[in-house]
């Protein structure tokens, strides 16, 4: 993909992240999580999460931004959990509503997986994504992720929705050249 960089994130990304992250759920996420919410505290909870995380950088997360003509259009962002079972989390993907479609997340699965093995720490990656959003479950099962389990658990929003765990056994599974675009 022409005219995309790649490169960690840096504390001063918090507000592109937030406002990318916000906009990726409002998109995603209508009629999965309440109007209200998204309508009128995405932004500041968004905002105050990526204020905390990029802001503190730490040993045990870290994040990829994907840029073109140096806008902020997707990232990742990866922690290492105590989960001897599932691995490393990929904690966020989110690519820009109007940059779907462009392989941008396949390319920050790749840097995930290269990053999850520079750092070695496993092969075991997993994350979680809500069961009402067909789109990104589709994409994870084309990228060979296995929905290994669902659980009930709590929404920002304050709503209990079913998620679903995907899981892979071999984080290099994701760093493919050849993965579909999302």
């Amino acid at each position: 993909m022409s005219g995309l960089t790649l490169r960690p994130l840096r504390p001063g990304d918090a507000k592109a992240v937030a406002a990318l992250h916000a906009a990726s759920w409002r998109s995603a996420y209508r009629g999965i999580l309440s109007e209200a919410y998204l309508n009128e505290a995405v932004d500041y909870d968004r905002a105050s999460t990526w204020q905390a995380r990029l802001g503190e950088p730490g040993e045990r997360a870290f994040g990829t931004a994907a840029l073109r003509e140096g806008e902020l259009v997707g990232f990742v962002y990866v922690t290492q959990v105590s989960d001897v079972q599932w691995g490393v989390l990929i904690d966020n993907l989110h690519v820009a509503p109007g940059a779907r479609s462009a392989g941008i997340g396949p390319r920050l699965l790749d840097a995930a997986a290269r990053g999850i093995d520079a750092r070695r720490w496993g092969q075991r990656v997993h994350l979680w994504v809500y069961d009402a959003n067909v789109r990104a479950r589709r994409f994870y099962a084309r990228v060979g992720g296995v929905e290994v389990e669902q659980v009930i658990k709590l929404a920002p929003d304050g709503q209990w929705l079913p998620e679903w765990r995907v899981a892979w056994t071999d984080a290099a599974v994701l760093s493919h050249p050849a993965l579909p675009s999302c």
